[in-house]
């Protein structure tokens, strides 16, 4: 009956559309470019002189 008159088509429209929003704003937030690089940098400052390397984190992870 909802979907019959323009109202109930409206609120079914702006319901879909903030559960659209909520489900975009509670995803996690991708690392930047900067972010990235600046996880490289640390980690080749933290590698020891003993030739040992630490990986950066995947970005995706």
């Amino acid at each position: 009956i909802a979907l019959c008159n323009p109202f109930g088509i409206i609120a079914f429209a702006l319901i879909i559309a903030s559960a659209a929003f909520a489900a975009a704003a509670g995803r996690d937030r991708k690392p930047t470019e900067d972010d990235l690089l600046d996880a490289a940098e640390a980690a080749a400052q933290g590698s020891g002189g003993d030739g040992t390397v630490q990986m950066v984190d995947h970005p995706l992870r």
